[in-house]
Parts: C-alpha cells; structure tokens; sequence
C-alpha cells in the first residue's frame, strides 16, 4: 500500500486519505490507479510486478539501446537480458472461498487484465 500511497502523493499530487475516507469516489480511485499501472517508473509498477527497485527512465533506455547494440553484435540475433531491478514475482494468497463479483467488479477486473 505504500507503494500506492507514494504515487498519489508524488505522481498525482493527490492526498491518499482522499481515497481512504471516502472523499474520493471508488471510480475516481480507479481512474487514477489505471493511469499508475501504465507508467513503467511508477512505484505501483514495481510493487505489482516485484521489483527490487523502481528504474529510472534513463536506465530503462540504457539497457534497451544495450541489448539493441548486443543484437548487431551478435550472429544468433536479439537475446532479452535479465534486468537488474527485477525481482522474483510476488506470489499472492488464493482465497479459500469464491465471493461474488457484482457487474462494476468484473468490468474493473476485465480493464486490469487487458493492461497486463
């Protein structure tokens, strides 16, 4: 949740408490959290996806023109190397239960499955 709460504050300048005592509707919350979830730097991108550090932009570029200039090197072609800052994926908990999912859920889960 830190993660969350720093790009609120840093990224969107918006106060998180807004979203937590309900100022802020659960849509307006989501809208903003999509737009996080699309930013590669952001520390949400990093939490979801289990990095060890959230990259810069200049370092994500670095090693993108470093595998470009070890592809024309190379007789076998393009080759994706492991990227420092990642992390071993988080594994998260399976509920033992199914709870329904009303219709705003499910939309919301579909949006979220089509950014990964």
């Amino acid at each position: 949740m830190s993660a969350l709460r720093f790009d609120f504050r840093a990224r969107l300048g918006l106060d998180y408490n807004l979203f937590t005592t309900g100022r802020m509707s659960w849509n307006e919350a989501w809208g903003h959290v999509r737009e996080l979830l699309r930013e590669p730097s952001s520390h949400l991108v990093a939490a979801v996806e289990g990095h060890r550090y959230v990259p810069a932009d200049a370092e994500r570029a670095a090693w993108s023109v470093f595998e470009m200039w070890l592809a024309s090197q190379s007789k076998k072609g393009a080759r994706k190397l492991d990227r420092p800052w990642h992390g071993k994926k988080p594994t998260y908990e399976v509920a033992t239960s199914a709870q329904p999912i009303d219709s705003e859920s499910a939309a919301r889960r579909e949006q979220l499955a089509q950014l990964f």
